[in-house]
């Protein structure tokens, strides 16, 4: 259908432009993109295995490995033993890690509001309404991944 054709490569510019803006933030500069990554999921999603954690940012076990060594480098994780087997390592966020990325979500968060201000209350309300199916649309999008 054009109008689905039309939507998805709006959408994808939309969402590209967006991700681009908002990684313009004070907190956690001295992170490239990639750790930036790895290390949200660590917050959100951890403790979790190293093959987890590259499952998640869709990278092989030597440039997972080489993250996670910066990441513990500067105190933002730490490895864990695996207490369902002791021969595993679980990656787990630091006070310091947690923090980072708590303080650049909520720095985004707050240009997103301002910038939302700025706009007719019609197009925040449609904003905010579509919120809901566009979780949706990331949630299938996900399970694609791991399928």
């Amino acid at each position: 259908m054009a109008e689905h054709r039309d939507a998805a490569r709006r959408l994808n510019s939309v969402t590209v432009h967006l991700s681009r803006s908002l990684r313009r933030t004070r907190v956690g500069v001295e992170l490239v993109a990639e750790l930036r990554s790895a290390l949200s999921v660590v917050v959100f999603e951890g403790p979790l295995r190293m093959s987890d954690l590259a499952m998640h940012e869709q990278l092989g076990a030597a440039a997972i490995t080489r993250s996670v060594d910066i990441l513990a480098r500067r105190g933002l994780v730490r490895r864990l033993r695996d207490p369902s087997d002791g021969r595993a390592r679980l990656i787990a966020a630091t006070a310091k890690g947690k923090s980072m990325v708590l303080q650049g979500r909520d720095e985004r968060a707050q240009r997103i509001r301002e910038a939302l201000k700025r706009l007719p209350a019609s197009g925040a309300r449609r904003i905010a309404g579509a919120l809901d199916d566009l979780e949706a649309l990331s949630a299938i999008l996900a399970d694609e991944e791991h399928t």
